[in-house]
């Protein structure tokens, strides 16, 4: 088995590390890059360890980044973030990480997605497309590269850096690419929940950065200052934690029931617990003075308290410090200027600042600016194991040269056209794999190619014969199987040519051999190699009829005279694709794309293009 081979680069942003992809890289089926990327960070892993991966068994370490050039006028690129579930088989797409968004510009660039000065600074515009917002990046440049050693020290992470300024623009509601809502998603700056098992607790649910909830320490019985490892070993205060989680995410909006919150979308909202400024000593041993913050502060991700602070939890911090009322503003030192508030969570301490206006009865930060770091780790390509589809890493496509309504010859020998090769195209694109085109001149002997394991995916009739051998998916076309005879000959209907003496000539192993063979009970069956052939005996001994393929049969007889094709169809064909039995997964997947392309119109584009437009779509599958 030959592993795929994905562009990639690992990178660390803020005191968070991630793999990044370019979308172009990536397969464009969803199912099919969650596969991939779940793979790449090494989960579900029920050991917990993603040992067979690059994520390093966090929430900080388990997470991708895919960077695509931006089609808005406003923006340079367009950044998506997936956390990723260390032992689950989940992605989260519903949020971003700040931490990473750190390394968004320094990624653009190197990539060349974003034109830099030389030296200066470069201002990449982002758009954050999980949570619809716009961030600006500013990034050192010198001699025409990234800068990204220097002197900016950031807590949690242990060796200092260059200093990455962002800017987060228009802070509110909005979700998956929406612009829209409300910064305050209940329009209070404070709810009271009702938590089973704890009883009433007031929080603060806002959406800035991520969706966040905030809570008094107190109010989990915590006195604010915990550091991970008491906090990640003691289950009933995570449980507690994610109670309250659950809650905000429903009185968000989020999620229907606690439970769907807790199941289908771990990473948003994230909790927050904030007390005001207490001294504590840090996860190194650091001394943290309550003289120098204005606030302390944890927050809870994926499960776990997070052994710094998340930069999207940052952002929060500074639009609800910035707002009256809220629990953060609570806690905060009288006096503090929310455009510069320093607080202290596990590592150390964080400065950040917002901007705040109310504007029609509404609460909204038109800028939250904090600093992160960033660095290239590593760059190359990470190795995945192909899907099922395709084991050896190449697409292998077997094509039926043989129906002309399905496939037509390349011109100088090139890759073969029509409906079928679209198909697989189509295949290959989504899958993000090599595509191999084999070709045959009759579909009996690629039906017969499948026990050889010669290819993985190709376009055929369905027929019981062959289902021993192949799982078919729906027909995505039909076509008409006939007979072609003299023009003189006195057959109407089809039913006449099985009589005593009849011989019909038929390609072995076509579609319309096998159902023959079945229904035929008096004529004769002369098989030969081919189509193409039995036309050619037809003529040459004189036979009774040639079966076949209604349109080239009809376009045979338009160009040699004393020839006609019969009105009636003994079958209708059922062009359908199929994958060798054995791969469930591959003819689950399959069965849902051609059921795609007939609803999309891809398969009737295709045969337009390919000249074959009277060709009839087959109903969508029941």
């Amino acid at each position: 088995m030959t592993q795929l081979r994905i562009p990639a680069v690992y990178m660390r942003g803020g005191t968070s590390k991630g793999v990044f992809f370019l979308a172009e890289d990536l397969p464009q089926d969803p199912d099919e890059r969650d596969r991939v990327l779940l793979r790449t960070i090494g989960s579900p892993d029920p050991y917990g360890k993603q040992i067979d991966g690059m994520g390093a068994a966090t929430s900080s370490t388990s997470k991708i980044v895919i960077l695509a050039r931006s089609s808005r006028p406003d923006c340079d690129v367009d950044y998506t973030f997936g956390q990723v579930a260390i032992d689950r088989p989940v992605i989260d797409w519903s949020g971003n990480c700040g931490n990473l968004t750190g390394a968004v510009g320094p990624f653009a660039i190197s990539e060349g997605l974003v034109d830099a000065p030389r030296d200066g600074t470069a201002v990449v515009r982002i758009w954050q497309a999980n949570v619809g917002k716009r961030i600006v990046a500013h990034v050192p440049m010198q001699d025409g590269a990234v800068v990204e050693e220097g002197d900016f020290e950031l807590d949690g992470v242990t060796f200092p850096s260059a200093e990455i300024r962002l800017d987060y623009l228009d802070l509110g509601g909005g979700e998956e690419g929406d612009e829209g809502g409300a910064m305050f998603p209940t329009g209070n700056v404070v709810d009271t929940l009702e938590v089973p098992g704890l009883g009433k607790v007031e929080a603060t649910l806002i959406t800035a950065g991520n969706p966040t909830v905030f809570v008094e320490a107190a109010a989990l019985g915590l006195e604010g200052t915990e550091l991970p490892d008491a906090v990640n070993g003691d289950a009933a205060l995570l449980a507690k934690c994610e109670a309250v989680r659950a809650q905000g995410a429903v009185a968000m909006g989020l999620a229907a029931s606690a439970d769907e919150a807790t199941r289908s979308r771990p990473a948003t909202p994230k909790i927050a617990f904030v007390s005001p400024p207490q001294s504590f000593r840090a996860s190194n041993g650091k001394a943290v003075d309550a003289a120098d913050i204005a606030l302390t502060a944890r927050i809870v991700s994926m499960g776990k308290l997070h052994h710094a602070m998340t930069g999207t939890g940052a952002v929060a911090i500074a639009a609800a410090g910035a707002v009256p009322g809220t629990i953060v503003q609570r806690a905060l030192r009288p006096g503090t200027d929310p455009a510069l508030v320093r607080f202290g969570h596990a590592s150390g301490t964080l400065a950040v600042g917002a901007q705040a206006t109310r504007r029609e009865g509404e609460w909204m930060v038109t800028k939250a600016v904090m600093s992160r770091s960033a660095r290239r780790l590593m760059e190359g390509w990470v190795r995945v194991p192909p899907p099922e589809i395709a084991p050896t890493g190449v697409l292998r496509v077997g094509i039926n040269l043989g129906n002309p309504v399905i496939a037509q010859k390349g011109q100088d020998g090139g890759d073969p056209k029509g409906v079928g090769p679209s198909l697989g195209r189509e295949i290959a694109r989504r899958l993000g794999l090599p595509v191999k085109f084999l070709t045959f001149d009759t579909a009996g002997k690629m039906a017969d190619a499948v026990k050889e394991g010669a290819w993985d995916v190709a376009f055929l009739a369905v027929d019981p014969a062959r289902a021993t051998d192949i799982d078919f998916t729906a027909p995505y076309a039909h076509i008409e199987g006939t007979y072609l005879v003299r023009a003189d000959a006195t057959y109407r209907g089809v039913a006449e040519l099985d009589r005593e003496g009849g011989r019909i000539a038929v390609g072995n192993k076509t579609a319309y051999d096998l159902y023959l063979t079945r229904e035929i009970r008096r004529a004769t069956l002369e098989r030969v190699p081919s189509s193409g052939a039995a036309i050619d005996l037809f003529i040459a001994q004189g036979l009774d009829a040639a079966a076949g393929v209604r349109q080239p049969l009809e376009k045979y007889a338009a160009s040699h005279d004393g020839l006609r094709v019969l009105a009636e169809s003994f079958m209708t064909i059922r062009q359908a694709s199929g994958v060798p039995k054995g791969r469930p997964a591959a003819a689950a997947w399959l069965a849902a794309f051609i059921e795609d392309a007939k609803r999309s119109g891809f398969v009737e584009r295709a045969l337009k293009e390919s000249g074959q437009g009277d060709v009839t779509i087959a109903p969508a599958a029941p």
